[in-house]
């Protein structure tokens, strides 16, 4: 067997082999990236831009931490300040130790709000009739909704057939709606991303909102 030498990294490989393509990150148009090598990787965005999408603005983080403040678990710390009493501590050190107590209970209420958001999302995106995503994960530390796509032809072709049942436009094949689009099949994938949100409308299937309603 014969080798090659790629003279700027001096990696050897063997003749008639492909170096490794390199998974890079791109920018595409607003605010979208895309990190992959073929046809599969993943997209990121802005979690608030994402959200907008579904209409779900009402889900953004911000919103969220509203809610659990708005609506938060029953509180009884009854015996938890007897507790503290036993221990000698001050009325002012058990009242700082029960409001520790109750912003714990809130921040797992957002956790737990922030969980089914992105379950329910990710159940969408995952079933019939969308095809090409394998998982959907919300980075709320980084404010960045991670779409991990294992088929992009696939994710276009839905993107395409919801677009066709909904009417407006219409397009007979992913390389005529790549065309009009005047992007690459990831930046056409993108920039029609947002056509999914009415799959439920043209299918009959259930909405994001509909699977969230489903868990309260």
């Amino acid at each position: 067997m014969s080798f090659r030498t790629n003279r700027r990294t001096r990696t050897v490989f063997p003749v008639g082999q492909s170096k490794p393509r390199l998974n890079r990150l791109r920018t595409l148009e607003n605010g979208w990236t895309w990190k992959g090598a073929g046809n599969a990787g993943e997209f990121q965005v802005d979690i608030e831009k994402f959200l907008k999408i579904f209409g779900l603005e009402d889900r953004s983080p911000d919103r969220i931490q509203d809610l659990a403040y708005e609506s938060p678990p029953d509180f009884d710390f009854s015996d938890y300040e007897k507790e503290l009493q036993e221990q000698g501590l001050t009325p002012d050190q058990i009242m700082e130790k029960i409001q520790e107590a109750e912003d714990k209970e809130i921040g797992d209420q957002v956790l737990n709000y922030q969980n089914d958001l992105e379950n329910a999302i990710e159940s969408y995106l995952t079933s019939h009739p969308i095809r090409g995503i394998s998982s959907v994960h919300m980075d709320w530390g980084n404010g960045k909704a991670r779409i991990e796509v294992e088929n992009l032809d696939e994710l276009l072709t839905s993107e395409r057939q919801v677009m066709n049942g909904v009417g407006m436009f219409e397009a007979g094949s992913n390389q005529e709606l790549i065309a009009s689009s005047g992007k690459s099949k990831v930046g056409a994938v993108a920039s029609h991303f947002g056509w999914l949100s009415s799959a439920a409308e043209v299918y009959g299937t259930s909405s994001i909102q509909r699977i969230l309603d489903r868990r309260y």
